[in-house]
């Protein structure tokens, strides 16, 4: 609703100025098809900067109004200045007065939150009134946090949300069977977890058992802290803690072919970008040890099905025999295999390492559609055997991909279990504008080098 309400709010803004400034317009008016074409560029551009900075996301439906005011003041100075040098490149030429885009974004930012502000009263009347639009919400907790969020939600009714019913959770556990049972009673549409206590494998149970509903989910939880602390997701806090939200994961045939064809397409284009650097690199390895200029592994992806994942070769010829030998110097924890100065390593594999340049090849794979632009990052045999918790395969049900928020929230610097908790989160919120942002956070990444060895 509010997607809608704002591009309303800017063709508004538009108009009025339009007209209100008509006695200087007459250069634009002369040129009826110039003012529809610069509203249809105004429009994309404005649903876009909103998107890219989570106006639209479920993340924070408790955030305080003037927090949500501001951003939206901000984001429209941010589109008047892009607008501002576009106009500057095409020196004028549309022939609008300096002063109409500056009046068109401040009579959006008015009518901007005027229009939210309507909206969002009527909505509360038939949700109370008139039940419609109602989404049935499972509370699980009994505890003051648990009171302040279902307060909030009877005050405002964010995204429709009305308590369906409370659950409480004793010593640390919920009966997983009694709540299939409400979800399927009440017809619920998002289950929220407000227990502190519970342990990590059963938020991710409550998690699963939602999504299998299509239900969303958002969890109240200090080890979920790694998507606020090092990913910078945004979320509600209360006293510290994150309320991380967990949307449904299943997606239509038709969403997933777009992901597919759109990651396939950049993966063409990004080959054809970087042959120059494949070429140095290929004779780069060449030359200093005379061997193999790509390496090959099985890996595995989607549902843990293995695939022939393509690198360029970072180590000594023997380096898959040594790997039992050098086991006991492991030092990540978990599933991981990770060592800082790894003996097989060659010194030029190093600076590939560094700066990920081994993992360009995987744009084939991208090609070939064993993987994404952005997904989990796949593991090999030796990894996936050591999964040592049912919930760690949870990662494995999405498509693996050349990067991934683990890749640009530290890498190797992170615990398996929080890069578990990653890799899920962006199974069940994977939109074009997080990935938009992984990708733009992994050239930065790869520039710095950080966390990769």
């Amino acid at each position: 609703m509010s997607k809608v309400t704002d591009l309303l709010a800017v063709a508004l803004a538009y108009g009025i100025v339009y007209v209100w400034q008509s006695d200087v317009m007459h250069g634009v008016s002369q040129h009826p098809n110039r003012i529809w074409f610069v509203l249809l560029i105004i429009l994309p551009i404005a649903h876009v900067t909103y998107r890219l900075n989570g106006l639209y996301a479920e993340n924070t439906f408790l955030r305080l109004r003037p927090s949500v005011v501001w951003r939206i003041v901000l984001l429209n100075l941010i589109m008047l200045g892009v607008v501002t040098l576009v106009l500057y490149y095409c020196r004028n030429a549309w022939l609008f007065p300096r002063r109409f885009f500056l009046l068109v974004y401040l009579c959006n930012i008015l009518l901007t939150i005027a229009l939210r502000k309507g909206i969002r009263a009527i909505a509360i009347v038939l949700v109370r009134r008139w039940k419609v639009w109602q989404r049935p919400t499972i509370l699980i907790g009994a505890t003051p946090e648990a009171e302040q969020i279902a307060a909030v939600i009877e005050a405002k009714h964010p995204f429709g949300l009305t308590i369906a019913e409370t659950l409480p959770a004793h010593d640390g556990a919920i009966d997983m069977t009694l709540l299939e049972e409400r979800i399927l009673r009440h017809r619920a549409r998002m289950v929220i977890v407000a227990d502190k206590a519970l342990p990590l494998h059963l938020i991710m149970e409550i998690i699963a058992l939602a999504d299998r509903h299509r239900c969303a989910a958002k969890v109240l939880s200090l080890t979920l802290a790694v998507l606020f602390f090092r990913a910078g997701e945004s979320f509600d806090l209360f006293r510290g803690v994150p309320l991380v939200h967990f949307a449904p994961s299943s997606f239509s045939r038709k969403h997933l072919w777009h992901r597919r064809i759109a990651s396939q397409c950049l993966a063409a284009i990004a080959l054809i970008a970087l042959s120059p650097v494949f070429a140095l690199i290929a004779l780069g390895i060449k030359l200093s040890d005379g061997g193999k200029v790509f390496f090959s592994q099985t890996r595995y992806g989607e549902k843990c099905a293995p695939f022939s994942l393509y690198k360029f070769r970072t180590m000594c010829a023997d380096a898959e025999s040594m790997l039992p030998e050098l086991e006991n110097r492991n030092e990540a924890n978990g599933a991981l295999f990770k060592i800082k100065d790894d003996p097989r390593v060659t010194p030029l594999g190093r600076f590939l390492r560094r700066f990920s340049l081994d993992e360009l090849p995987q744009i084939y794979n991208v090609l070939k559609g064993d993987m994404r632009i952005i997904g989990p990052r796949p593991l090999p045999r030796r990894d996936l055997d050591h999964y040592s918790q049912k919930w760690h395969y949870y990662r494995n049900d999405g498509k693996p991909g050349l990067s991934c928020l683990w890749q640009v929230s530290g890498r190797s610097d992170i615990a398996f279990d929080d890069m578990c908790i990653l890799d899920i989160y962006y199974l069940h919120n994977q939109r074009w504008e997080m990935d938009a942002h992984i990708v733009f956070r992994t050239l930065w990444v790869m520039l710095v080098g950080r966390g990769a060895y």
